[in-house]
């Protein structure tokens, strides 16, 4: 109860972002927004989820196809849905008036009021997100950790941008945090509910993006090192007891409907193209790719132009991609750019909490903490390492792929573990940082709303 009116102010702030950044973020401005949008309603048509891809398939959206479209397919069932609600009228008029929507010459009749319901769709799935963020607080006993860590994604100001528009990192990102919470749930109430959830979410996750799938990889194996001998031996077992049916068939077969389409959607691949991500020559004539797929241009030509390039060395990348990969997600990093000038002392605050709490855990014996501290550094590693340093290694660009978002899955989980060494600061130490991290970000948005740059990025 003593917390309970920060949390509200917290939560107040964060979803007022959201709904802000939903109203007024102009067209075509978060990454790949109109192009998820464009392949949920004119490519999915031409996906045959039990065969091939159609050969009449648009070959602009191949790098959809190859890493997961589950998003896509829910978004265009919600595009099915709204059209028959709207009695055919939703390509010719607005049904409210959202700031950016003033834009109409420059959207495509289709995505008018669709844009507007996918905005509020990603709303709600970040409210949720933020929901779970709160039980994995509640749950590892650190309640008073949540309202902190809520500012603070608040002010990594590609967080709340990216949250609030078309991007199929908000249903990745929720079912991330979702994955997290049952495992740490049934660690300590060992209910099969939270079992089921756990499958649920790994049935479903190759048909929504490859990169969940990684994500559970790197948790389970996690909670196998942390909790081998009690917590995950059991786990195990009541994964057993479902899939033999021991304790009814009904989830079961639930089970196997849930992860039919990415199964047969795996192998497909695997048949027909020798591959789980199968890239665009793959699909099509390398003329083809080169004549019509500006993904693939664009990356043959850097690849071809740097080939004889000289790479600098991993600790060297490192240096560049830990700052890179920062500075982009406490500004923004979309089709237009906005850099905080704030961010070096976010990002060295950042760094020497999460330092502090590591130190702190290891001497109380805080394992759970630890666990959580763990993925979120385990998926950075992977991340930094077997993602970005790849993309730099093959194409020879040193700030390739270093959005900054693809952290996003673990980033909260950072934050929450980070300032977990704020647990053992007498009270007035609590409300100082509070008050501290409030001031943090009135100053921030105060930037971002003057910045010449951001009247380029929203509606003002």
């Amino acid at each position: 109860m003593k917390y309970n009116w920060i949390t509200a102010l917290s939560v107040s702030i964060f979803v007022s972002l959201l709904v802000f950044f939903a109203l007024y973020t102009r067209v075509a401005v978060s990454p790949d927004g109109l192009v998820h949008m464009g392949f949920a309603l004119y490519g999915i048509p031409n996906i045959n989820l039990f065969g091939p891809a159609a050969e009449n398939f648009p070959i602009k959206y191949v790098q959809f196809y190859n890493t997961g479209y589950g998003y896509h397919y829910f978004l265009h069932a919600a595009y099915k849905l709204l059209d028959v609600l709207s009695s055919g009228s939703i390509n010719e008029s607005y049904w409210f008036s959202a700031p950016f929507l003033s834009q109409k010459d420059l959207l495509p009749s289709t995505y008018a009021n669709f844009l507007f319901i996918v905005r509020i769709i990603s709303v709600v799935l970040t409210c949720l997100q933020v929901y779970m963020l709160k039980k994995i607080c509640d749950i590892i006993q650190i309640e008073k950790i949540f309202p902190v860590a809520l500012f603070w994604l608040s002010f990594t100001t590609m967080f709340p941008l990216l949250h609030a528009n078309a991007s199929r990192d908000v249903l990745v990102n929720c079912l991330s945090i979702c994955f997290i919470y049952n495992v740490l749930a049934f660690h300590f109430s060992r209910k099969a509910v939270n079992v089921k959830y756990i499958l649920l979410i790994l049935a479903i996750s190759p048909f929504v993006q490859l990169s969940l799938c990684l994500f559970i990889v790197i948790v389970l194996s996690s909670y196998a090192l942390f909790y081998f001998r009690a917590s995950f031996n059991e786990m195990g077992r009541e994964v057993l007891q479902i899939i033999t049916l021991k304790k009814g068939y009904i989830f079961p077969v639930l089970l196997v409907l849930v992860g039919l389409p990415g199964t047969v959607d795996l192998v497909n691949k695997i048949t027909r193209y020798e591959s789980i991500r199968p890239g665009c020559t793959k699909m099509f004539s390398v003329a083809e790719c080169e004549e019509n797929n500006e993904n693939y241009k664009t990356y043959r030509t850097l690849k071809l132009s740097r080939a004889n390039k000289e790479r600098i060395s991993l600790s060297e990348y490192a240096k560049v991609w830990y700052p890179g990969v920062f500075a982009r997600i406490f500004g923004i990093m979309g089709h237009r750019s906005y850099g905080n000038p704030l961010y070096y002392i976010l990002l060295c605050t950042l760094s020497a909490l999460f330092l502090i709490s590591v130190v702190l855990s290891i001497a109380y014996r805080k394992k759970d903490l630890l666990f959580v501290g763990f993925i979120s550094l385990l998926y950075c590693v992977v991340i930094f390492y077997f993602v970005n340093r790849q993309v730099y290694l093959t194409i020879g660009v040193l700030n390739a792929g270093l959005q900054g978002r693809y952290i996003f899955p673990v980033y909260p989980l950072m934050l929450v573990f980070a300032h977990s060494c704020l647990c053992y600061l007498p009270r007035v130490g609590y409300y100082l940082y509070t008050l501290l991290s409030f001031n943090v970000l009135l100053y921030t948005y105060y930037i971002f709303s003057n910045s010449p740059q951001v009247k380029s990025i929203i509606m003002m």
